[in-house]
């Protein structure tokens, strides 16, 4: 199942990576369900200043794919990067495709500091071979 919130262009070159990554799902209402505490693993497919997609775990219920492209439920990541540093970020989900062994979303940051920000676009220069005079 593959289902997506309309589009606008991307505002950072995206590139490839494969990067080790914690996540939660997390609401801001009081919600109360036991599958928001439980902290997933996935990995990165790419990679932006903007956002990234992840392959992670499958979703714990079939409303849940709903919930996240309305933004109901957002996702809190930790990013493992080369040097063994965690960046952290909380982003909207707007795409996302979904089968019984994984979920791979497509994710636009929404809560993340500068320095994070520019060091995911840092990291992705580096994988184009691309350095900023």
């Amino acid at each position: 199942m593959r289902l997506a919130l309309e589009t606008t262009p991307r505002e950072f070159l995206r590139v490839a990576s494969s990067l080790s990554v914690r996540y939660q799902f997390v609401t801001h209402t009081a919600e109360a369900d036991s599958r928001l505490q439980v902290v997933h693993e996935g990995t990165t497919q790419d990679l932006s200043g903007g956002g990234l997609c992840l392959v992670g775990a499958p979703l714990p219920d079939d409303d849940w794919a709903s919930a996240l492209l309305t933004q109901r439920l957002e996702i809190a990541l930790s990013i493992r990067l080369p040097d063994e540093t965690l960046a952290y970020a909380v982003g909207r989900v707007v795409w996302l495709e979904a089968d019984t062994a994984s979920t791979q979303f497509g994710i636009a940051f929404t809560r993340i500091t500068k320095a994070t920000q520019h060091r995911l676009f840092d990291l992705a220069l580096e994988g184009t071979g691309t350095e900023l005079a």
